[in-house]
């Protein structure tokens, strides 16, 4: 790893998710000790093999009204060999529908919606049920109300031993919220992470939101 963590967001996707306003404000909770770099869909996987971290902001799928460009060989090479390498991974809200033409990305980071259809809880106020049992993620994260719309129905790769460190319940729903696994999917992965705030800035901005990304970020990189 770089002495100063290199990081990529990957960004695409409808506008109703602000994944530019949210990877500015990453960048700025984190401060000067990182370098993290934006970049658009297929221009960020063109990049990986120079990074310590790769997180994924926004829904890049066939869906996005005629934009989506599907990942060359190179693209899906480079991929491939970065999760090989055991370089971590986050997905933000909607990211588990990224490129749903190409099944081994879902199998490479671990998450995915059936038949690549996201879905999302209506968006409301929604209780945030920190699990009980410590982990770096949720160091420091009480239970608090969130206004958000949740990702639901988000498939986990059947070679995860995934850990939930968090749910959005509502009345008559509960949805993982924070969810972390490691290994898996290939020989040599590391460390991968789902994170469903950020319909909107009001849940992505929420104090307990930040340290969450703060968190998952340093466990990615660090272990800690």
């Amino acid at each position: 790893m770089s002495v100063r963590p290199k990081i990529i967001f990957h960004l695409a996707g409808h506008d109703f998710h602000p994944v530019y306003e949210q990877a500015a404000a990453v960048t700025a909770w984190l401060g000067p000790a990182y370098w993290c770099h934006t970049a658009e869909s297929l221009a960020a996987l063109e990049h990986v093999d120079e990074c310590d971290l790769v997180v994924f902001l926004g829904m890049y799928y066939r869906g996005w009204e005629g934009r989506y460009r599907p990942p060359g060989l190179i693209h899906r090479r480079k991929f491939e060999r970065y999760v090989a390498s055991g370089r971590p991974l986050i997905l933000g809200h909607g990211a588990a529908a990224c490129y749903d033409d190409w099944p081994r990305f879902r199998e490479l980071t671990g998450f995915s919606w059936p038949a690549g259809r996201a879905a999302f809880a209506l968006l409301g106020d929604y209780h945030v049920r920190v699990a009980s049992e410590p982990h770096p993620v949720i160091d420091g994260v009480d239970d608090h109300v969130l206004v958000d719309a949740p990702p639901v129905g988000v498939r986990v790769a059947s070679d995860l031993s995934p850990r939930v460190h968090a749910h959005a319940e509502a009345p008559e729903r509960s949805v993982p919220l924070v969810v972390t696994a490691e290994g898996g999917r290939v020989e040599g992965a590391g460390r991968t992470a789902l994170l469903g705030q950020g319909h909107d800035m009001r849940g992505f901005l929420h104090p307990m939101t930040r340290r969450v990304w703060l968190n998952t970020v340093r466990w990615c990189l660090n272990g800690s």
